[in-house]
């Protein structure tokens, strides 16, 4: 009695394709061997959901890293191609200070790039957080705005901070 259905479960370990859990057929005996197997067919079930889960996120990632591999490869070719016209003499020096500034915009276009995809690792890693604190909004802009105001100045435009009278929240 007890005999048969344990060579039956056996069986099932024996022939079980993990490659494809969903196709899992299991043996149905109604007595504690029975409960066995529904909690078999549970495990089964669980596996497969967590292996979809697994191989969407495998896709995700594979995904993210193809976008990010060609984001990064237009600032590098606008950088290579920057470098070649400056290597050039017979490309004339006020065009070449425009090569410049697109060598420096593409550099600071990967920077970002790069920091996104730090910022990536971080977040898989649980290292990616906030540390919340009470802070003075006026003083927080003001440190901002001075922080801006030559980048500003040197694009041709004025950076001002307007604060109410009354204390921000």
């Amino acid at each position: 009695l007890l005999a048969r259905p344990i060579r039956s479960v056996m069986r099932f370990f024996e022939h079980i394709d993990w490659d494809n859990p969903a196709e899992v057929r299991l043996p149905q005996p109604g007595d504690e061997v029975g409960e066995l197997v529904a909690t078999l067919r549970t495990t089964v079930e669980n596996f497969n959901r967590i292996r979809e889960r697994d191989l969407a996120l495998s896709r995700a990632k594979n995904e993210f890293l193809s976008i990010a591999a060609h984001q990064l490869r237009t600032p590098l070719t606008r950088i290579k191609w920057a470098l070649e016209q400056l290597q050039d003499t017979s490309v004339p020096q006020g065009e070449k200070r425009e090569y410049i500034g697109q060598l420096r915009a593409s550099a600071d276009e990967m920077i970002d790039l790069v920091g996104n995809l730090l910022n990536v690792v971080r977040i898989e890693q649980n290292r990616f957080g906030h540390d919340f604190k009470k802070a003075d909004l006026a003083n927080l802009l003001a440190t901002v705005v001075k922080n801006f105001e030559e980048i500003a100045g040197t694009r041709g435009l004025s950076l001002t901070l307007s604060v109410p009278q009354e204390r921000l929240p």
